[in-house]
């Protein structure tokens, strides 16, 4: 009896070695732009008052499964926003590339954990003009000496921008108070960057995530957010595979 049970216990503890556990996933929510609905969709502008135009010309349109975004006026910025204020802790992947001959082109990029009545948000940009990237925080406000005085972060970087070239852009919160922003070239795998900032404080709120254009006529593309908040779903469901791979492996069929 007492080797039947020393067997039945060594099974178990075989069983339970080998069983495979079931891993929690993160949720997944994508966009290739096939369905021109942009419902889930809102434009926010950011401007500096005292010298932005009157006339905001800024267009963001869905067409030919991609995203148009034209910003052509000095000191204002446009961004295109999806989520909810509650998704948090995520990252975002997509293709971007600066299109015609519009000069000086400025910015494009993607933005993260965007709360505007607060004046929260994470932008990781490509400026054509001085052909760097950067990381930008904007962590809210207060009023001091009857000013409204926003905390920043900024951290640029050198590095190669063409125009109508397609790039993996890929940005993401690695720690609270962490930001990481890649980008690669897809023309040229080996003009590629990974640059990272500390910021003065910890993330602790949610917000909302996109694109961002400022002076430029910029295209978007197979837009991927990740997370454990996030829920599986935008107009198109794959596998779920590495980020890095999919936008590589979007860019090749779409050829765009």
């Amino acid at each position: 009896m007492e080797k039947i049970m020393k067997a039945a216990m060594l099974i178990t503890l075989v069983c339970s070695i080998t069983q495979p556990t079931q891993p929690i996933l993160a949720g997944t929510w994508r966009d290739d732009f096939s369905d021109p609905d942009t419902t889930q969709w809102e434009i926010y502008n950011i401007s500096n008052q005292q010298n932005a135009a009157e006339k905001d010309t800024t267009q963001w349109k869905i067409k030919d499964g991609v995203v148009y975004g034209t910003q052509r006026e000095f000191s204002r910025q446009s961004t295109f926003l999806t989520g909810k204020l509650t998704w948090k802790n995520y990252s975002v992947s997509c293709r971007a590339k600066f299109v015609g001959e519009w000069f000086p082109t400025l910015d494009l990029g993607l933005v993260l954990h965007t709360r505007p009545k607060e004046h929260q948000r994470f932008m990781f940009l490509m400026h054509h003009d001085e052909q760097k990237i950067s990381i930008v925080a904007f962590l809210g406000g207060k009023w001091q000496n009857g000013q409204f005085v926003i905390t920043k972060n900024v951290k640029k970087f050198n590095f190669d921008i063409n125009l109508n070239t397609w790039y993996s852009l890929s940005a993401k919160l690695v720690k609270d108070n962490h930001l990481q922003f890649e980008i690669e070239n897809l023309n040229d795998p080996d003009n590629k960057a990974t640059q990272n900032i500390k910021i003065d404080k910890p993330i602790t709120q949610g917000g909302l995530t996109g694109f961002i254009v400022s002076y430029a006529d910029a295209v978007f593309d197979d837009l991927v957010i990740h997370g454990d908040n996030i829920p599986n779903g935008g107009t198109i469901t794959f596998p779920v595979e590495p980020l890095r791979k999919l936008t590589t492996t979007w860019s090749r069929l779409k050829s765009k």
